[in-house]
């Protein structure tokens, strides 16, 4: 870097310059890499913005109901299969606990504690867990169908930050098992 600068008399007539050379190679140095740091970070952001959006379009293309919840149970994120399957909005689930959002009843119809029997399986002791039994969920309609259901931990670093419910309405396969039932029992 070279600065020049006129040098004049008490009578104000030019005599002379003076100039100042600094060598500001490491300054330049140190300004390409955060320039390269700069464009790998761009870089980076663009491949999470496209992997955010595949995620996306993953998840809400999936024809199972789909919940994501925080550690404490509260729903983050839901599919258009949770929608289609229980005709209820996103905006009406999303904050509500996840019991809220999915009451699950046993073959009684009766509600069961899902916290303690499914929930804290989960988030506590960091367990996945398959529906063995037969569980129901009702419609917003107040209409009640067989479900298959799993909810598996989400970990970062070891730690269980929250949980994914995966359910299927099993309604068809049951009818197909009854009347393969009925066929074989003629």
């Amino acid at each position: 870097e070279l600065s020049v600068s006129p040098v004049y008399d008490d009578v104000e007539e030019l005599v002379g310059f003076i100039g100042i050379q600094r060598d500001v190679t490491k300054q330049k140095q140190r300004e390409w890499k955060l320039e390269e740091k700069v464009e790998e970070i761009e870089k980076l952001n663009q491949k999470m913005q496209k992997e955010k959006a595949k995620d996306e379009a993953i998840l809400y293309s999936i024809g199972e109901g789909l919940v994501v919840t925080d550690e404490e149970g509260k729903v983050e994120f839901v599919n258009d299969g949770f929608e289609d399957i229980l005709g209820k909005s996103k905006q009406e689930v999303i904050e509500q606990h996840i019991a809220e959002a999915t009451p699950v009843r046993n073959e009684d119809k009766e509600e069961v504690n899902f916290e303690s029997e499914i929930l804290s399986q989960v988030l506590e002791e960091n367990k996945e867990v398959k529906s063995e039994q037969d569980y129901y969920f009702a419609r917003e309609d107040g209409s009640i169908f067989p479900v298959s259901i799993t909810v598996s931990p989400i970990e970062l670093d070891g730690e269980v930050i929250g949980a994914v419910e995966v359910f299927r309405d099993t309604t068809k396969i049951r009818e197909l098992d009854k009347a393969k039932d009925e066929f074989v029992s003629l």
